[in-house]
């Protein structure tokens, strides 16, 4: 089936020497057979420190990239951003696997579903499947319970978290527990209910298994705890419309873990207040996030002098630097998304910068909006600076909207309203069922805009995928059959017994 078969033999070798590197093809994956002398599975989970080597290298791998995106250091971000209405890709002209996605135009073929959505989170999936295989097989007694507990815990965390991905992004999609290639080669698609019911399976041992601080971590964010696992379920209940259990989720984290409510210009810092679990970048490079990599331009006009803006901006000047790309990146956001912002919304100042064009053609006064969450090329060793995953808001907003649908109207405008407070916006009151709940959507949106693909997944199961995006000039004629990606055509070539997505 997946591209896998000696995915354990690789990870087992990789595990050894501390990195994940998986060549300069997105497209494909190594395929290899374990150097001479490499150990075994049972070797590698003999001893504590063995065992933590081989999870720390699973969170490695998910941010690791050696200057290549996969999904989970930016890829969710970025392509489900064009796919949905926040951003538009400025490469989008010369690649033709951008634009299907943009333009609501994916073929079977396109690489970046295939080696982005598909295989870098299955890959995440087997390396889980291997650990949990080889603490469960090993016998060793230098194998602490502590460590089996943690190590399984957070194993399962990252199955649970990348499959949430894969079947909001592909709905129906095998669901592969082992990584023995005689168990997966004949999996076909699993109902999204059974993904889901796998997905809370894993959670729940995850919340049994994982500790409620962060000590083990040395003190930073870093790492799954009892507490991502509970904000995770939070989300997942919530998509699969479980209201009650969404809000007691949502309840538990807000009230008994120890986090705040920060402001935008604190929200993004590494182990702030408000963080629940971030990624760190690999340690001993300087590879930036893929994320600001592809969105923060080289130069930033609103960190330059007014003198360097004039000469930046003149006429005479501006093409030239423009043309190169040291103002825009690859992807920006779209003007009509920016301008549904309070224009005293601290989020907006604090995480959109700016790029104002001189009124020449072809640029005609434009002004470009882009992502500043994360810091740009120039500030590569920052230590204050990891990938954020889930933060303390989303579970204020998951609460809210649970509450909405449990006609607690007064308590869903109690969350949306501390979260706006730390934008600095007043308060919403008063308001009816309908406008609470769009009130709540327009939330959803200024808070999580450009993050891990909340938008595209919120138009989905609000259902307004249709009335949003056909209004786009690009994305016409609109068609639903893009709502779930394609299986990737060299799978389907290979496992005759999966299905295609309809339309495609």
């Amino acid at each position: 089936m997946l591209r896998y078969k000696n995915h354990s033999k690789l990870f087992i070798s990789l595990c050894l020497t501390g990195i994940l590197f998986y060549g300069s093809s997105c497209s494909k994956l190594i395929e290899v057979d374990p150097p001479a002398g490499s150990i075994t599975t049972e070797k590698v989970f003999e001893s504590d420190v063995k065992a933590y080597s081989a999870i720390a290298a699973a969170y490695s791998k998910m941010m690791y990239n050696s200057h290549q995106i996969n999904a989970t250091n930016g890829g969710i971000t970025l392509y489900t951003g064009i796919l949905s209405d926040e951003m538009e890709s400025r490469v989008s002209a010369n690649d033709p696997e951008y634009s299907e996605l943009q333009n609501n135009k994916i073929l079977k073929t396109n690489s970046i579903v295939s080696s982005i959505f598909w295989a870098s989170l299955y890959e995440s999936v087997y390396i889980s499947n291997s650990i949990l295989n080889g603490i469960e097989s090993s016998s060793s007694p230098a194998l602490s319970d502590e460590c089996r507990r943690l190590v399984t815990g957070e194993a399962k965390f990252i199955r649970a978290f990348s499959y949430f991905y894969l079947v909001n992004l592909f709905g129906d999609i095998p669901l592969p527990l082992s990584y023995d290639a005689n168990k997966t080669i004949q999996l076909t698609r699993s109902p999204v209910a059974d993904v889901y019911k796998q997905i809370e399976h894993d959670l729940s041992d995850a919340c049994q298994l994982l500790p409620t601080d962060y000590s083990q971590f040395g003190g930073e964010k870093v790492r799954a705890n009892r507490w991502a696992a509970l904000a995770l379920m939070a989300r997942v209940k919530l998509y699969e419309e479980k209201w009650e259990e969404a809000k007691l989720y949502a309840d538990t984290v807000i009230n008994e873990g120890n986090f705040q409510l920060v402001t935008p210009d604190k929200a993004f810092l590494a182990n702030n207040d408000g963080v629940i679990l971030q990624f760190k970048n690999y340690e001993g490079t300087s590879y930036l996030m893929s994320e600001p990599d592809l969105s923060v331009p080289l130069i930033r006009l609103s960190q330059l002098s007014p003198a360097d803006v004039a000469v930046f901006t003149d006429p005479s000047v501006f093409p030239i630097y423009f043309g190169y790309g040291y103002y825009l990146n690859d992807f920006t956001y779209r003007n009509e998304i920016i301008d549904q912002f309070d224009i005293t919304d601290k989020r907006r100042a604090t995480w959109i910068d700016s790029v104002p064009c001189p009124n020449i053609e072809p640029y005609n006064g434009r002004v470009y909006y882009y992502s500043v969450k994360y810091r740009g090329l120039l500030n590569v060793s920052k230590p204050d600076l990891y990938y954020m995953v889930l933060r303390l808001s989303e579970q204020y907003l998951v609460r809210a909207e649970a509450k909405l649908h449990l006609n607690d109207i007064d308590g869903a405008l109690n969350d949306i309203n501390a979260v706006r407070e730390k934008a600095g916006l007043a308060g919403l009151h008063d308001l009816d069922e309908n406008t609470a709940m769009q009130a709540l959507q327009n939330e959803n949106l200024f808070e999580f805009i450009g993050e891990w693909g909340h938008r595209w997944f919120d138009l989905k199961r609000w259902g307004k995928t249709e009335s949003v995006l056909s209004t786009i000039e690009n994305k016409k004629p609109w068609s639903n059959h893009s709502l779930l990606m394609p299986i990737p055509d060299d799978e389907l070539i290979r496992s005759p017994q999966l299905t295609q997505n309809p339309d495609y």
